[in-house]
């Protein structure tokens, strides 16, 4: 994945040849081009999550995802979950 980050794309299909080249039916351009899509959906995605920010979280439908997400680590805490567990043999 380095070298397909970098650009350099003939040094990424020898390191893929020198790792796991002697396997009988192993495709390296079906690899790289998994690789190289791969990285390229990662980047798109890089993208997308810098444009956003954590206040994004605790708006709208999010903050109700975020609710029923910590809601139960809640009751867990003040029922006394962690105290029963604890201390039971």
């Amino acid at each position: 994945m380095f070298y397909c980050k970098k650009g350099n794309h003939e040094q990424a299909k020898k390191s893929l040849a020198r790792l796991i080249g002697n396997v009988d039916g192993y495709d390296i351009e079906h690899e790289y081009a998994c690789i190289r899509h791969e990285v390229e959906q990662s980047e798109t995605a890089q993208k997308l999550l810098a444009k956003s920010s954590w206040l994004s979280v605790f708006k709208g439908k999010n903050l109700k995802r975020v609710f029923i997400g910590a809601l139960p680590l809640m009751i867990q805490g003040i029922a006394g979950a962690a105290l029963t567990f604890g201390y039971s043999t």
